[in-house]
């Protein structure tokens, strides 16, 4: 199998836990379609980089896994988990979800994703 599949999801981990808005361009195509979920679509690379500046001001200690990433031709299936601290909501999130990628080139030209996300009260 084709490297680039691998390699894309150590960038999207690195990007995520290190909120590295500027590896987003060596990730995704410059017209990005980014489904974060259902009704909320993000149209290319600019607007990406907003959302994720948006997301760095509310998640500390991101943790990311990839869990099985499947890839068959430009098609990746990427399953995976996450945790961070949500700042806004003052909790421990835990994420667990799948994303389905299409390359366009060595990169990603769309993303959709489906998440369950689960709030913990921090312990005292």
């Amino acid at each position: 199998m084709d490297s680039t599949p691998q390699l894309l999801v150590i960038k999207y981990k690195t990007a995520w836990e290190q909120h590295d808005i500027r590896l987003l361009a060596e990730i995704f195509t410059e017209d990005i379609v980014y489904q974060e979920k259902p009704g909320v679509i993000l149209r290319g690379l600019p607007e990406l980089e907003q959302y994720w500046l948006d997301n760095k001001e509310k998640q500390r200690n991101v943790i990311f896994t990839a869990h099985q990433c499947t890839a068959s031709g430009n098609d990746i299936e990427l399953l995976w988990s996450a945790s961070f601290f949500d700042t806004k909501k003052k909790m421990q999130a835990s994420i667990q979800g799948t994303m389905w990628l299409r390359l366009d080139g060595k990169k990603i030209g769309s993303l959709k994703e489906s998440f369950n996300i689960v709030y913990n009260e921090p312990s005292l």
